[in-house]
């Protein structure tokens, strides 16, 4: 039989069943939480559907970037073809601007080599086309590079033209190979803007002068132009007017300040080479597309 227990002292066993408060920090299991169980099969299903959402709101978050300057080139470019073909035809209007555009390719290929940011290239019915890029980003070198990038594609462009030209016998090709020689030729005058001037600011600043008299002999022989291009042809004329006089009346030091040592006197030697090259280059395809050769 049990021990029957004073009335008064039941109001006792709650205190004394109750643990205090420094029992609870003393014991460990009074400190624990308990995490209900997951088996490994809801645990996988759970992980799969926020593998799930996580994807679905990654494939929401892509945004798509477009490039004004590539716009802005793909409708000057249509706009160019129409233009032309208006006045020469599908064919001749598609070799010229293939030229251009393998032109302005080159220079974009080798601003991207030499680290220079460049703009796609915006094309001009009547005058050409042009790259927008910061000319005085990085040294002359890279001036120059960028600026002998343009004539060596664009060379190579019209001479696979002359060949399809000759292979078929197409006057319209002709035409379009004598187009990108003699345009060429004309680029790569070191004067002013030209590409040629690009590579004689690297070369020999002192090429300047007798480029922009060989530059305005080019335009006094100029025919028939629109307005614009006139516009245009003018721009480049007083820009090469202007680095002649720098030279004659300041006289810089030839090539970029600083230039010295056998390395860069090598890359001066090859740009001027490669320059000369490709003047050699459309000078004999002009012969052989006269009859001269």
């Amino acid at each position: 039989m049990g021990r029957n227990l004073p009335l008064h002292s039941l109001s006792d066993l709650p205190t004394k069943l109750t643990p205090s408060v420094g029992a609870m920090d003393a014991c460990p299991l009074a400190q624990t939480r308990f995490v209900p169980l997951q088996f490994p099969e809801q645990a996988g299903q759970k992980g799969l559907e926020n593998r799930r959402r996580s994807r679905r709101g990654q494939q929401w978050s892509v945004s798509v970037k477009v490039d004004p300057w590539a716009i802005a080139s793909l409708g000057s470019l249509i706009v160019n073809y129409l233009v032309v073909s208006a006045k020469f035809g599908a064919v001749s209007a598609a070799g010229f601007l293939t030229i251009i555009g393998v032109h302005e390719m080159g220079h974009m290929v080798a601003a991207r080599l030499v680290g220079v940011s460049v703009h796609w290239p915006i094309f001009i019915p009547g005058v050409g086309a042009f790259v927008s890029w910061n000319a005085k980003s990085g040294d002359a070198f890279k001036r120059a590079f960028i600026g002998i990038g343009g004539p060596i594609a664009g060379v190579a462009a019209t001479l696979v033209l002359h060949w399809v030209a000759v292979r078929f016998d197409s006057e319209d090709l002709k035409d379009v190979a004598w187009f990108g020689y003699s345009v060429h030729l004309m680029n790569l005058i070191p004067a002013g803007v030209l590409d040629g001037g690009h590579i004689a600011e690297f070369v020999g600043r002192w090429m300047w002068v007798p480029g922009a008299a060989l530059l305005g002999w080019v335009v006094l022989r100029v025919g028939e132009v629109a307005w614009y291009a006139r516009l245009i042809i003018g721009l480049m004329m007083m820009t090469a007017i202007w680095r002649a006089l720098v030279v004659l009346l300041w006289r810089p030091r030839a090539g970029e300040k600083g230039i010295s040592g056998r390395g860069k006197r090598l890359k001066r030697t090859v740009m001027c080479l490669g320059a000369l090259l490709l003047v050699a280059v459309c000078l004999v395809g002009l012969a052989a597309l006269t009859g001269r050769l």
